[in-house]
């Protein structure tokens, strides 16, 4: 059976264009609305985009997606002319026709921040960890995320990355969110990334899911449900109250994990900002 992408995440050009005929892409994990496909340590997510659309995926149709059965193959990169084709012979996707999503966060001055943040406070998150010493600017480790020394913000990626249950910890979807609020605020060390992604690189501290995520966070990439999010802070009430609705209600304690992130983030650039004053 043959479909047609409805949506690609930037990261799967470059995945299709490195990947050679014989890089086998086996199942991974399976989920209502996608699964994941592996090979060494790369990953790729296969979905509907009823969640939204993330930077390592290739987005179906609701209709299409619900068409795949038992996956009994490992998919592969075919080159069709000028695009790709991703098969296993019981199932080929076409990307020729899809659309790419950028899921890079811009800088932005935004609306109300105070107010946008004391209403996210409010907000019941229902997180996979205690994250309410973070959140009150109380916690040491989370205090040395902010450090200039590599070897003080390294050891709190100790504390945080892989802590916590699932395909993706919570200690790691904290971390997402921190990084998605430090493209608007540019807080964090100049070494940040570069060391999270040594980290992710090594394939042993978390998950490959959280890998994946991580490894595209640092890079700013991220998805459309945190890029929505994040934007929203530059919008109107409405927009952000939807928006952090619908990051809430993604994943088991995910999408919670990362508002968190977000939040305290948030917190203490305005909690710098007031010192400054």
């Amino acid at each position: 059976m043959l479909w047609k992408a409805k949506t690609i995440g930037q990261t799967i050009e470059e995945i299709s264009a490195a990947a050679a005929s014989s890089t086998s892409f086996q199942l991974h994990s399976r989920f209502a609305n996608g699964f994941n496909l592996s090979s060494q340590h790369q990953l790729i997510y296969v979905g509907n985009d009823r969640k939204g659309t993330i930077p390592f995926g290739i987005h179906l149709s609701a209709a299409d997606f619900d068409q795949i059965g038992t996956i009994h193959r490992p998919f592969y990169f075919e080159r069709q002319l000028d695009s790709w084709l991703l098969t296993n012979q019981e199932y080929q996707i076409d990307l020729q026709t899809s659309k790419s999503f950028d899921g890079r966060l811009n800088r932005i001055k935004p609306e109300n921040l105070k107010e946008k943040m004391a209403a996210l406070s409010t907000y019941e998150l229902r997180t996979g960890m205690d994250f309410s010493a973070e959140l009150a600017g109380a916690s040491p480790v989370f205090q040395r995320l902010f450090s200039p020394e590599r070897t003080s913000f390294t050891k709190s990626f100790f504390y945080y990355i892989g802590r916590g249950i699932g395909l993706t910890p919570s200690g790691d979807d904290f971390l997402i969110g921190l990084l998605a609020v430090d493209q608007v605020f540019q807080f964090l060390s100049a070494d940040f990334r570069p060391v999270l992604l040594e980290l992710a690189a090594e394939g042993k501290w978390t998950t490959s899911v959280s890998n994946a995520y991580l490894t595209c966070a640092c890079n700013n990439q991220f998805s459309s449900l945190i890029k929505n999010t994040i934007d929203a802070l530059d919008g109107s009430w409405q927009n952000w109250q939807q928006a952090i609705t619908d990051l809430a209600d993604s994943g088991s304690t995910s999408g919670c994990d990362t508002l968190a992130g977000i939040l305290a983030g948030a917190n203490l650039y305005l909690r710098k900002g007031e010192l400054n004053q």
